[in-house]
Protein backbone atom coordinates (compact mmCIF):
# COMPACT_ATOMS: atom_id res chain seq x y z
CA UNK A 1 0.00 0.00 0.00
CA UNK A 2 2.51 2.55 0.89
CA UNK A 3 4.32 1.77 -2.20
CA UNK A 4 1.06 2.73 -3.97
CA UNK A 5 1.52 5.67 -2.85
CA UNK A 6 5.11 6.77 -3.30
CA UNK A 7 4.31 5.91 -7.10
CA UNK A 8 1.55 7.97 -7.04
CA UNK A 9 3.02 10.99 -5.71
CA UNK A 10 5.90 10.51 -7.64
CA UNK A 11 3.91 10.79 -10.93
CA UNK A 12 2.08 13.65 -9.45
CA UNK A 13 5.00 15.42 -9.01
CA UNK A 14 6.14 14.44 -13.00
CA UNK A 15 2.60 15.61 -14.13
CA UNK A 16 2.79 19.48 -12.51
CA UNK A 17 5.30 20.80 -14.35
CA UNK A 18 3.73 19.56 -17.77
CA UNK A 19 0.23 20.95 -17.06
CA UNK A 20 1.47 24.15 -15.58
CA UNK A 21 3.00 24.18 -19.06
CA UNK A 22 -0.09 23.90 -20.92
CA UNK A 23 -2.16 26.21 -19.24
CA UNK A 24 0.55 28.90 -19.65
CA UNK A 25 0.93 28.51 -23.41
CA UNK A 26 -0.45 30.60 -26.06
CA UNK A 27 -4.10 29.89 -27.13
CA UNK A 28 -7.81 29.68 -26.97
CA UNK A 29 -9.36 28.67 -23.56
CA UNK A 30 -12.30 28.68 -24.60
CA UNK A 31 -14.35 29.50 -28.33
CA UNK A 32 -18.62 30.27 -28.21
CA UNK A 33 -20.48 30.58 -31.10
CA UNK A 34 -24.47 31.52 -31.22
CA UNK A 35 -25.83 31.52 -34.99
CA UNK A 36 -28.99 32.65 -35.61
CA UNK A 37 -30.53 31.94 -39.16
CA UNK A 38 -33.45 34.43 -39.97
CA UNK A 39 -36.22 33.77 -42.33
CA UNK A 40 -34.44 36.41 -45.23
CA UNK A 41 -31.71 33.47 -45.34
CA UNK A 42 -29.32 36.22 -43.32
CA UNK A 43 -27.38 34.81 -40.42
CA UNK A 44 -26.51 36.80 -37.31
CA UNK A 45 -23.13 35.66 -35.59
CA UNK A 46 -21.62 36.12 -32.26
CA UNK A 47 -18.12 34.32 -31.18
CA UNK A 48 -16.72 34.92 -27.80
CA UNK A 49 -13.09 33.90 -27.63
CA UNK A 50 -11.58 33.47 -24.35
CA UNK A 51 -7.63 34.21 -25.30
CA UNK A 52 -4.67 33.97 -23.61
CA UNK A 53 -1.56 35.48 -24.04
CA UNK A 54 2.03 33.75 -22.70
CA UNK A 55 3.88 36.78 -23.33
CA UNK A 56 3.14 40.13 -24.44
CA UNK A 57 1.43 40.64 -27.99
CA UNK A 58 -0.72 43.49 -29.76
CA UNK A 59 -3.73 41.05 -30.32
CA UNK A 60 -4.95 38.54 -32.59
CA UNK A 61 -6.24 37.93 -36.13
CA UNK A 62 -9.91 36.78 -37.17
CA UNK A 63 -9.76 34.83 -40.82
CA UNK A 64 -13.68 34.09 -41.41
CA UNK A 65 -14.53 32.48 -44.38
CA UNK A 66 -16.01 34.50 -47.10
CA UNK A 67 -15.14 33.00 -50.81
CA UNK A 68 -16.41 29.56 -51.44
CA UNK A 69 -16.25 26.81 -54.02
CA UNK A 70 -19.68 25.47 -54.92
CA UNK A 71 -18.81 22.07 -55.00
CA UNK A 72 -22.34 20.78 -57.33
CA UNK A 73 -21.43 23.74 -60.21
CA UNK A 74 -18.12 24.22 -60.23
CA UNK A 75 -18.20 27.44 -59.30
CA UNK A 76 -17.18 30.42 -56.99
CA UNK A 77 -19.29 32.64 -54.77
CA UNK A 78 -18.78 35.16 -52.17
CA UNK A 79 -20.70 35.95 -49.18
CA UNK A 80 -21.91 39.55 -47.81
CA UNK A 81 -19.76 40.17 -44.44
CA UNK A 82 -21.47 43.43 -42.53
CA UNK A 83 -22.54 45.08 -39.30
CA UNK A 84 -18.88 43.95 -37.96
CA UNK A 85 -18.84 44.54 -33.94
CA UNK A 86 -15.63 43.59 -31.40
CA UNK A 87 -15.72 44.02 -27.76
CA UNK A 88 -14.07 42.93 -25.01
CA UNK A 89 -15.96 40.99 -22.08
CA UNK A 90 -16.91 44.69 -20.65
CA UNK A 91 -18.69 45.77 -23.79
CA UNK A 92 -15.82 47.93 -24.57
CA UNK A 93 -14.81 48.00 -27.96
CA UNK A 94 -11.44 46.86 -29.35
CA UNK A 95 -9.79 48.42 -31.87
CA UNK A 96 -9.42 46.27 -35.37
CA UNK A 97 -9.23 46.57 -39.26
CA UNK A 98 -9.85 44.56 -42.16
CA UNK A 99 -8.78 43.11 -45.55
CA UNK A 100 -9.31 40.68 -47.34
CA UNK A 101 -7.07 37.50 -47.80
CA UNK A 102 -7.92 35.02 -50.53
CA UNK A 103 -11.05 33.23 -49.41
CA UNK A 104 -11.39 34.93 -46.22
CA UNK A 105 -12.29 38.03 -44.40
CA UNK A 106 -9.40 38.98 -42.07
CA UNK A 107 -9.66 41.22 -38.53
CA UNK A 108 -6.56 42.04 -36.88
CA UNK A 109 -7.92 43.15 -33.70
CA UNK A 110 -5.88 45.14 -31.20
CA UNK A 111 -3.76 47.90 -30.92
CA UNK A 112 -0.33 48.18 -33.12
CA UNK A 113 1.05 51.40 -30.13
CA UNK A 114 0.15 48.41 -27.05
CA UNK A 115 0.25 45.29 -26.29
CA UNK A 116 -1.38 43.16 -23.75
CA UNK A 117 -0.73 39.82 -21.74
CA UNK A 118 -3.02 37.35 -20.15
CA UNK A 119 -6.00 36.14 -20.39
CA UNK A 120 -8.10 38.45 -22.93
CA UNK A 121 -12.23 38.31 -24.03
CA UNK A 122 -12.75 39.08 -28.15
CA UNK A 123 -16.56 39.48 -28.82
CA UNK A 124 -16.94 39.31 -32.62
CA UNK A 125 -20.53 40.01 -34.20
CA UNK A 126 -21.30 40.28 -37.68
CA UNK A 127 -24.30 39.19 -40.21
CA UNK A 128 -23.36 37.48 -43.03
CA UNK A 129 -25.89 37.21 -46.51
CA UNK A 130 -25.56 34.11 -49.52
CA UNK A 131 -24.18 31.49 -47.32
CA UNK A 132 -26.98 29.23 -46.47
CA UNK A 133 -27.13 26.00 -49.10
CA UNK A 134 -30.52 25.25 -50.81
CA UNK A 135 -31.46 21.81 -52.24
CA UNK A 136 -34.76 19.98 -53.66
CA UNK A 137 -36.15 18.93 -50.27
CA UNK A 138 -33.94 21.17 -47.79
CA UNK A 139 -31.96 24.20 -46.37
CA UNK A 140 -28.82 24.26 -44.85
CA UNK A 141 -26.17 25.51 -43.11
CA UNK A 142 -22.82 24.11 -43.26
CA UNK A 143 -20.12 26.36 -40.93
CA UNK A 144 -16.45 26.25 -40.36
CA UNK A 145 -17.15 27.10 -36.67
CA UNK A 146 -13.21 28.10 -34.91
CA UNK A 147 -11.55 28.54 -38.82
CA UNK A 148 -8.72 26.71 -39.88
CA UNK A 149 -6.08 29.45 -39.56
CA UNK A 150 -5.10 29.62 -35.78
CA UNK A 151 -1.76 29.38 -34.87
CA UNK A 152 -2.25 28.19 -31.38
CA UNK A 153 -4.08 25.29 -29.66
CA UNK A 154 -8.09 25.95 -29.65
CA UNK A 155 -9.93 24.47 -26.02
CA UNK A 156 -13.40 23.47 -25.59
CA UNK A 157 -15.73 24.89 -28.54
CA UNK A 158 -19.86 25.25 -28.20
CA UNK A 159 -22.00 26.01 -31.05
CA UNK A 160 -25.66 26.83 -30.53
CA UNK A 161 -27.79 27.64 -34.12
CA UNK A 162 -31.14 29.00 -33.51
CA UNK A 163 -33.65 28.71 -36.44
CA UNK A 164 -37.60 30.48 -37.16
CA UNK A 165 -39.87 28.89 -35.01
CA UNK A 166 -41.99 27.64 -38.02
CA UNK A 167 -38.48 25.23 -39.02
CA UNK A 168 -39.54 21.17 -38.98
CA UNK A 169 -37.27 18.68 -39.35
CA UNK A 170 -34.13 19.96 -37.82
CA UNK A 171 -30.81 17.76 -38.23
CA UNK A 172 -27.47 18.19 -36.70
CA UNK A 173 -23.93 16.69 -37.17
CA UNK A 174 -20.33 18.34 -36.88
CA UNK A 175 -16.84 17.38 -38.01
CA UNK A 176 -13.27 17.89 -36.12
CA UNK A 177 -9.99 18.78 -37.41
CA UNK A 178 -8.50 20.81 -40.35
CA UNK A 179 -10.94 21.42 -43.51
CA UNK A 180 -12.06 18.57 -45.14
CA UNK A 181 -11.46 15.87 -42.07
CA UNK A 182 -14.22 13.82 -41.45
CA UNK A 183 -13.68 13.08 -37.55
CA UNK A 184 -16.71 13.59 -35.56
CA UNK A 185 -14.92 14.03 -31.90
CA UNK A 186 -17.93 16.50 -31.15
CA UNK A 187 -21.70 15.82 -30.19
CA UNK A 188 -24.31 17.48 -31.91
CA UNK A 189 -28.43 18.02 -30.61
CA UNK A 190 -31.58 19.24 -31.56
CA UNK A 191 -34.31 20.82 -29.64
CA UNK A 192 -37.40 22.25 -31.81
CA UNK A 193 -36.02 25.34 -33.87
CA UNK A 194 -32.27 25.24 -32.10
CA UNK A 195 -29.46 22.80 -32.32
CA UNK A 196 -26.65 22.83 -30.07
CA UNK A 197 -22.93 21.43 -30.59
CA UNK A 198 -20.10 20.65 -28.17
CA UNK A 199 -16.21 19.51 -29.01
CA UNK A 200 -13.52 19.23 -26.44
CA UNK A 201 -10.66 20.78 -28.93
CA UNK A 202 -11.00 22.96 -32.03
CA UNK A 203 -11.23 22.89 -35.11
CA UNK A 204 -15.28 22.45 -35.84
CA UNK A 205 -17.29 22.23 -38.46
CA UNK A 206 -20.99 22.50 -38.04
CA UNK A 207 -24.20 21.31 -39.97
CA UNK A 208 -27.65 22.12 -39.68
CA UNK A 209 -30.19 20.70 -42.33
CA UNK A 210 -34.18 21.71 -42.29
CA UNK A 211 -37.08 21.36 -43.93
CA UNK A 212 -38.07 23.65 -46.82
CA UNK A 213 -39.93 26.58 -45.94
CA UNK A 214 -38.18 28.00 -42.94
CA UNK A 215 -36.47 30.98 -45.05
CA UNK A 216 -36.84 32.82 -48.08
CA UNK A 217 -34.22 31.05 -50.68
CA UNK A 218 -31.34 33.67 -51.94
CA UNK A 219 -30.47 33.54 -55.14
CA UNK A 220 -26.33 33.09 -55.87
CA UNK A 221 -24.28 35.20 -57.51
CA UNK A 222 -21.36 33.25 -58.91
CA UNK A 223 -17.94 34.47 -60.30
CA UNK A 224 -17.09 34.47 -63.91
CA UNK A 225 -13.79 33.83 -63.01
CA UNK A 226 -10.29 34.31 -65.06
CA UNK A 227 -8.62 32.33 -62.05
CA UNK A 228 -6.50 29.57 -62.56
CA UNK A 229 -8.98 27.41 -60.80
CA UNK A 230 -11.15 28.05 -63.76
CA UNK A 231 -11.58 26.28 -67.25
CA UNK A 232 -11.21 30.14 -68.85
CA UNK A 233 -8.06 30.50 -67.72
CA UNK A 234 -6.81 27.54 -69.96
CA UNK A 235 -9.23 28.34 -72.36
CA UNK A 236 -7.58 32.01 -72.68
CA UNK A 237 -4.19 30.94 -72.26
CA UNK A 238 -4.81 28.57 -75.70
CA UNK A 239 -6.44 31.52 -77.39
CA UNK A 240 -3.28 33.38 -76.68
CA UNK A 241 -0.85 30.88 -77.81
CA UNK A 242 -3.07 30.55 -80.86
CA UNK A 243 -3.07 34.16 -81.83
CA UNK A 244 0.52 34.34 -81.18
CA UNK A 245 1.46 31.12 -83.47
CA UNK A 246 -0.88 33.10 -86.12
CA UNK A 247 0.65 36.21 -86.16
CA UNK A 248 4.49 34.77 -86.13
CA UNK A 249 3.20 32.15 -89.24
CA UNK A 250 1.84 35.04 -91.63
CA UNK A 251 3.97 38.31 -90.57
CA UNK A 252 7.54 36.23 -88.60
CA UNK A 253 8.39 40.25 -87.94
CA UNK A 254 5.80 40.42 -85.25
CA UNK A 255 8.02 39.24 -82.94
CA UNK A 256 11.11 41.25 -83.92
CA UNK A 257 11.65 44.24 -81.96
Amino acid sequence: MIKKIIVFLFLTILLIPSISLAQNEEQIQSFETEIKVNSDSTINVKEKIHYFFASPKHGIQRHIPQRYLDKEKNKYFSTQIENIQVTDNNNRPWSYSQSQDQNYLVLKIGDADKTIDGAQTYIISYQVTGVLNYFSDHDELYWNVTGNDWEVPIGKVTAKVTLPEKTTNLKATCYTGAAGNTSQNCEAQTAKNMATYTAPTGPLTIVAGWDKGAVTPIERTYEISLRYESGWFWLLALLTLIFLLFNNYFNPAFFIL
